[in-house]
């Protein structure tokens, strides 16, 4: 006997739910495509997107990442990423701020990696890298009964002669001064963040990667490889019924 089987209504159920699950993504492709093609007369090159959502999918950072100190009473000091600012602008490369030093003419930043000379005005004297220290990671900054500041590491204390050019070590009892941490001004955040970050993506850059899926990482790029295959896997179905449909009239 032979047994029935409702291959019309399979592949009709099929075709509708493949359609439906695809739609969404079909215009996502079809739009973004549409864009590329036309990328230069629309001068997508030329726009660039600052949206938070967007620059981390990139892996930029966001403002609220942003380490700041004051320093002189109202000047800011910022960290972001291992880039040191004051008020707003490039200083030198470092890590995350231990503490600072205020002097009469200059001023010492201890960073987790590397210790700072500026200005009183918040010009860049001198970075003394990991390299050049005699002693890591820097942990603290403290001082002395008379005043001086003592960086405490993992290998001791330390303290730089009259002439801040040396490290002398430093044996005797210091006190370490916890500098707190203030909100970053929005005016200078937002400049921290174009000069960390630039422009941003351009916008024809982040559409070639929604259209292929990139910019959700691996999750993105098999949505799309499967709203392809059901793209295939309709066209095939719309076939298989249209040549059922017509062999029917054929022998009717």
């Amino acid at each position: 006997m032979k047994q029935w089987f409702p291959r019309k209504r399979v592949i009709l159920a099929a075709h509708r739910w493949l359609g439906a699950a695809a739609a969404l993504f079909l215009v996502v492709l079809s739009l973004t495509g549409l864009a590329l093609n036309h990328s230069k007369e629309l001068g997508l090159d030329q726009l660039h997107v600052q949206s938070q959502f967007i620059l981390g999918r990139y892996g930029m950072s966001h403002a609220s990442e942003i380490q700041s100190v004051r320093i002189h009473g109202t000047d800011t000091l910022s960290n972001l990423e291992g880039r040191l600012y004051h008020e707003g602008n490039f200083l030198s490369g470092g890590g995350p701020i231990v503490g600072v030093h205020e002097g009469s003419e200059l001023s010492l930043i201890a960073c987790s990696d590397s210790v700072i000379l500026v200005s009183k005005e918040g010009e860049l004297v001198e970075t003394i890298e990991a390299s050049r220290l005699p002693f890591k990671p820097i942990m603290a900054l403290g001082y002395a009964a008379s005043g001086s500041p003592v960086i405490a590491s993992g290998e001791g204390a330390w303290q730089m002669d009259n002439d801040w050019i040396q490290f002398i070590p430093f044996e005797g009892e210091y006190t370490v001064r916890q500098r707190k941490e203030v909100s970053t001004p929005l005016q200078l955040a937002e400049k921290i963040m174009t000069d960390y970050q630039g422009a941003g993506p351009s916008l024809s850059k982040v559409l070639l990667d929604l259209h292929s899926g990139r910019i959700f990482g691996w999750g993105g790029r098999t949505i799309m490889d499967l709203t392809a295959v059901a793209i295939l896997l309709l066209v095939s179905s719309g076939i298989s019924g249209w040549l059922r449909k017509s062999r029917r009239g054929n022998r009717g």
